[in-house]
């Protein structure tokens, strides 16, 4: 493994039988731009021993599942670099679809407030922040782990964001936040019963306290969060999440009973129905 194109043909040769042509372009991409600063993987220069050990060492855990982002600690979101360790999701494609849609709603309205529950990474948080600089940004999760990432992330990217350490099922601390205009929330909805379903990388290294809820109470976030927004958004303040697609009408259903208005749902790229908006009254 002498030159670029030689340590790229390991790479492929390496992982080829366990992932997908798709995946396997995409891992690669990202790990030779990334970690090596490598654009053109066909070219004959040399490629350093201390490349090699580093590569060596990265398909070892990809082929042990462990997903990228996780093995160089960051990740692609709205044009932002975002730190990610094990105690946050890896942002993906559809939460920015949400960031987008939050941002042409709202981009010619009067500078207001924003409410991201269950930032995790702060994706969300920083992405809006940074397109809609005049907001106030606010940034809530229950996991200590996820703040300190959200709170790394906005130091190193120069990006001020209101954080909050709270538990948003705990109605009792519900009066202790200020009023929004807009409340976003990308929330566990996948019911342990389809956790059988997911990729093998996903179940293995994503923190399950944010990707899942009892098969009992798959909308308990919804149902919770809607209500907080009832008492906590601004009149004609908007409410958006992010959905399981196989439950965006019963959340839909939901904010209705509740008495929330013009509750539409929104197609992602794929044509699912994985984004909601919805307003107050």
């Amino acid at each position: 493994m002498n030159t670029v194109k030689e340590a790229y043909q390991f790479y492929c040769r390496e992982l080829k039988p366990m992932m997908e042509p798709g995946e396997l372009k995409s891992v690669g991409r990202i790990l030779f731009e990334d970690a090596f600063h490598v654009f053109n993987t066909q070219k004959e220069t040399p490629f350093p021993p201390d490349n090699v050990l580093y590569l060596m060492e990265v398909v070892m855990r990809l082929k042990n599942h462990e997903p990228i982002q996780y093995i160089l600690g960051e990740a692609d979101f709205f044009g932002l670099k975002i730190m990610v360790d094990e105690h946050v999701l890896i942002p993906r494609q559809e939460t920015e679809e949400l960031v987008d849609l939050i941002i042409q709603d709202n981009k010619q309205d009067a500078p207001g407030s924003i409410l991201d529950v269950g930032t995790g990474s702060g994706c969300i948080a920083l992405a809006l922040k940074n397109h809609l600089a005049n907001w106030q940004v606010h940034a809530l999760d229950r996991s200590e782990g996820a703040l300190l990432v959200t709170k790394s992330n906005a130091e190193n990217l120069g990006i001020f964001l209101k954080l909050h350490h709270t538990n948003i099922l705990d109605s009792d601390i519900w009066d202790t936040l200020p009023q929004f205009d807009v409340i976003v929330s990308n929330p566990p909805y996948i019911p342990y019963s389809e956790s059988a379903l997911m990729e093998k990388k996903v179940k293995a290294y994503e923190p399950g306290i944010a990707l899942f809820v009892d098969d009992e109470e798959p909308l308990v976030f919804y149902d919770c969060i809607s209500d907080f927004a009832l008492e906590k958004l601004n009149a004609h303040g908007k409410l958006y999440f992010e959905l399981n697609e196989f439950n965006a009408k019963d959340v839909v259903a939901l904010l209705k009973g509740k008495g929330f208005k013009s509750v539409s749902l929104e197609l992602d790229i794929n044509k699912k129905e994985r984004m909601l908006c919805a307003t107050v009254g």
